[in-house]
């Protein structure tokens, strides 16, 4: 079984002033990386935007992780300490495989 088709994540308190945050774990393409946001002050908590919300500093490839950056643009504070922020790989049901001999393996 292929270890993409887990679903590792890491969770990152914030302090006032990390905005660069690593993940070790492999993905595809960068579409496949989703990142959550907790802010404690309003209660919010959703998923952001890729190239609105957060950027790659390091995009990840099928064996190594990368970092983002969040917040991606000037005048987002960044995350507080009350705060949380989720890196994960998005799942899916399935194999990019086909076989096309059914017989036992």
């Amino acid at each position: 079984m292929s270890t993409l088709y887990q679903v590792p994540k890491v969770i990152y308190n914030g302090n006032g002033k990390q905005t660069s945050f690593d993940f070790s774990f492999p993905a595809k393409s960068t579409t496949e990386v989703e990142v959550w946001v907790y802010l404690a002050a309003t209660g919010f908590e959703d998923a952001i935007r890729l190239n609105e919300d957060f950027i790659f500093s390091e995009a990840p490839t099928e064996n190594n992780g990368g970092t983002i950056v969040y917040p991606a643009k000037d005048g987002v504070p960044v995350l507080g300490e009350n705060d949380k922020i989720c890196i994960m790989r998005k799942s899916k049901l399935g194999n990019d495989y086909i076989f096309s001999n059914q017989t036992r393996l």
